[in-house]
């Protein structure tokens, strides 16, 4: 009895403590296809975005898990994040005051009308895909 008393704590712990790397509003999220692209959208927080079929996006850790090489994000508050299939390029949106400045990423700020979202690509991303990513990013608050 101990054991399972055990082992659910733990499991309650993890499942905690990994939860928290995505926002509240990343439940919203909704993903479908149109007009041969893939369309992210959010209604609670007003954000929505097409995107070329070559990426893979993730609404949680799971997902996260299932598309990147690492085993979390490398921010917090995440409301989605997404990686071009077979290369190391990728980006997230995250929901917060302020964000760490990291080097290998390009950050672009948004204030919108439930809080902060930032936009952060690797740099490591063709300029053409960068370019087109902001573009949209530039569109989501509509």
């Amino acid at each position: 009895m101990k054991n399972i008393v055990l082992i659910l704590s733990v499991l309650f712990l993890i499942t905690s403590c990994s939860s928290s790397i995505y926002n509240k509003y990343s439940k919203y999220n909704r993903f479908d296809k149109e007009d041969g692209m893939l369309r992210f959208y959010n209604e609670e927080l007003n954000v929505k975005s097409l995107s070329f079929n070559d990426y893979k996006f993730a609404s949680n850790l799971g997902e996260f898990k299932s598309i990147s090489k690492d085993s979390k994000p490398l921010f917090e508050n995440v409301i989605v994040y997404a990686r071009k299939t077979g290369t190391d390029q990728d980006f997230y949106i995250i929901k917060m005051n302020y964000v760490n400045v990291r080097p290998d990423y390009q950050i672009i700020k948004h204030h919108g009308e439930k809080g902060t979202l930032f936009l952060l690509i690797s740099k490591n991303t063709a300029e053409e895909d960068a370019k087109r990513i902001e573009e949209e990013f530039g569109k989501l608050i509509k």
